[in-house]
């Protein structure tokens, strides 16, 4: 850090890389590189014959340009602008490894990724042909509990999401919501009594005594984790199961047993396990990864 340098991990393929009419994509990601999923980029790198490259953003994965993460640290080596920067500077490599004017570098970013993506495009055009994003937070506002007095006034978040799943243009209605929300609230009532608790533990495939500790209960349910996904990623298209609020809302507003059963339904079948097995990360284990 004191030379103004580290070491940001990548990986690359060039499987299907047309060198007659260069093209590259760059993906940048959050994850670590084993955990990055890539199959928009993938798809996309087969059909326009292009060369991929996957790079960590600062203090992501394992591209941590300090072992110290103190908010003063932090504050002063984790900004958009230096993320940006580590782009370009990546650009401008790739541009400088590869000389030819007719290549053309992509840039790929979801959420956080795209938000560092964009401008990088805007800014220098001419090291990037285009930026190809996704959720980004372009245009930021709280979407969290808004406090007045101590006191929690407003919850913006959770009324979009509301929103999505009552849009019959994605499948959705005010049934659906409904349901979801009283299989929500079912749980949470569960959760009162040791009884309710070993209960919701044995529908959902909990590890035994999990819902103990109520930091693993908000950790269990917070941000669709009881669907099995996250809505925010929600993809309308015709899929499996329900990995999209489309099927989400066909198995809530369907059949005859119980919201929270069927709701326990709808995880165990987007995130099945192998049979004797039980999820549930503890909250401190995964406040260390």
């Amino acid at each position: 850090p004191l030379a103004g340098l580290f070491a940001q991990q990548l990986m690359y393929s060039f499987d299907f890389f047309n060198y007659k009419k260069p093209i590259i994509f760059v993906s940048l990601t959050r994850s670590s590189l084993n955990g990055t999923g890539l199959s928009d980029v993938l798809e996309t790198a087969t059909l326009v014959k292009a060369a991929i490259y996957v790079i960590e953003d600062r203090y992501s994965g394992n591209s941590f340009p300090t072992d110290e993460y103190s908010n003063g640290t932090l504050k002063k080596l984790l900004t958009v602008r230096q993320m940006v920067e580590d782009v370009v500077h990546f650009g401008t490599h790739l541009r400088s490894r590869y000389p030819t004017p007719d290549l053309k570098i992509v840039l790929f970013g979801c959420s956080s990724t795209g938000m560092i993506a964009a401008p990088a495009r805007q800014r220098h055009p001419e090291i990037f042909a285009g930026a190809v994003e996704s959720s980004a937070p372009l245009k930021i506002t709280p979407t969290d509990d808004k406090w007045v007095n101590g006191k929690a006034s407003e919850l913006k978040y959770w009324p979009y999401v509301a929103k999505a799943f009552s849009n019959k243009h994605l499948g959705g209605s005010r049934r659906c919501v409904d349901v979801l929300t009283k299989a929500h609230q079912e749980y949470a009532q569960a959760l009162k009594t040791v009884e309710g608790r070993r209960a919701v533990e044995k529908k959902f495939r909990f590890c035994d005594r999990y819902l103990e500790d109520v930091n693993n209960q908000i950790l269990s349910s917070i941000g669709g984790r009881l669907l099995g996904m996250n809505p925010q990623y929600n993809d309308p298209y015709p899929a499996t199961d329900y990995h999209n609020i489309k099927m989400i809302c066909r198995r809530l507003t369907s059949g005859s047993d119980s919201p929270l059963d069927k709701l326990a339904d709808i995880l165990n079948t987007n995130d099945p396990l192998p049979p004797g097995d039980t999820r549930g990360v503890p909250f401190l284990r995964h406040i260390e990864m």
